[in-house]
């Protein structure tokens, strides 16, 4: 019974990989662009990636020397069943860690950064699947030797680890039939529709918060501090690969080095140059988005998300305007020349306070740094 299946679950993936007309085994490599260097955000994400990549060989190596340790009482094939168990899963740990590096981490160089992510999940469950198997070998040999052998435990066992396994390969045909459906099709212009939408938004948070860092004085100095403490961080992790006894333990001192990396590179999101030269950041995506909702929005107005408001757009009720967002704007409209007519005005009170606060005296207001850092930014928006 247990060929049958395994025949037939073969042959099911062998089908979906001949329809869908393309090779490869669940994804995991990046789609780059003509840009070769990803935002801060997708810098740390990546690094982010990295620190779980190393976390999962540390579990592999640990799955691996479990495997080859002799216990006693215990049948060797429930030994190799577990390590090898343990193994897999740190393997798809690792393939998880690979693909957000590959994927979200290419933020900024990548055309779709979320579908490489998301491809890699096809490898994360033939991983687990295998995982899956070993366990199920591991199940079956309890009754193989030791005080159990040749008792009707052990062929409760036997059977037991024979569903396990049969789930374990289900679990690496689906993976292999997840990894090919999530690389093309529908699924692939969803994920590159949503990177449109997010690489141009997380442009733009980065260089915000280079830009206030850099308009603060506070970025260059945080900067440093971190990447301080990730480069001492990072330094324990070399000392303990250096010094490990075992093979996992080297890898847990990767583990801790990637770990100093990241804390290292968020540095970046305080300090650095911007992406675009404009000294403010939020006036592009803030009038793309004006842009959007006083004309309706089109694919030509350079909306970052244009994908995915003309989805929400096909959702009907725009009424007379064509805005399904009249009813807001027309609120905020309200509040707006209300405040600035003089008029009643939810807000007064507090666009007294801040007005009061702004104009003090020669000592400032309480909130005068802020205010004049508003300031600032307003005139620059207004002059573009």
């Amino acid at each position: 019974m247990i060929t049958t299946s395994k025949t037939l679950l073969a042959a099911a993936a062998c089908a979906t990989f001949a329809l869908s007309g393309c090779g490869g085994g669940g994804g995991g490599a990046a789609d780059t662009t003509g840009s070769t260097t990803p935002n801060a955000i997708g810098t740390t994400t990546g690094s982010l990636g990295g620190v779980v990549s190393s976390a999962g060989n540390a579990v592999t190596a640990l799955g691996k020397q479990a495997a080859s340790t002799n216990l006693p009482v215990v049948s060797t094939q429930t030994t190799q069943g577990l390590g090898n168990s343990l193994a897999s899963t740190g393997t798809a740990v690792s393939d998880l860690g690979t693909g957000i590096s590959n994927g979200l981490g290419q933020l900024g160089a990548s055309s779709d950064p979320v579908g490489t992510t998301v491809a890699s999940t096809g490898n994360v469950v033939t991983d687990l699947g295998n995982a899956g198997i070993n366990l199920g070998s591991a199940v079956s040999g309890v009754g193989q030797s030791g005080p159990l052998a040749n008792t009707p435990v052990a062929g409760l066992t036997g059977a037991l680890g024979n569903v396990v396994s049969e789930v374990g390969q289900a679990g690496v045909a689906g993976g292999s039939i997840l990894g090919q459906s999530v690389a093309g099709g529908p699924v692939k212009q969803l994920t590159t529709a949503l990177s449109s939408a997010v690489t141009p938004i997380t442009d733009t948070l980065a260089n915000t918060t280079q830009t206030v860092g850099g308009t603060t004085g506070l970025g260059s100095p945080l900067a440093g501090l971190l990447g301080t403490v990730g480069g001492a961080v990072a330094t324990v992790g070399q000392q303990v690969t250096a010094s490990a006894p075992a093979p996992f333990v080297g890898d847990l001192g990767l583990t801790v080095g990637a770990l100093g990396n990241t804390v290292a590179s968020a540095g970046g999101l305080l300090n650095g140059s911007t992406g675009s030269g404009s000294v403010n950041p939020l006036g592009g995506l803030l009038g793309n988005f004006g842009g959007s909702l006083s004309g309706g929005g089109s694919g030509t107005t350079g909306n970052p998300l244009a994908p995915v408001t003309g989805a929400l757009g096909g959702l009907g009720g725009a009424g007379a305007s064509g805005n399904p967002l009249a009813p807001v704007t027309g609120l905020l409209g309200g509040l707006g020349g209300a405040a600035g007519s003089g008029g009643s005005s939810p807000l007064a009170p507090v666009t007294s306070l801040l007005g009061s606060t702004g104009g003090s005296g020669g000592v400032g207001g309480l909130l005068a740094p802020v205010t004049s850092l508003l300031s600032t930014l307003g005139g620059v928006t207004a002059t573009k």
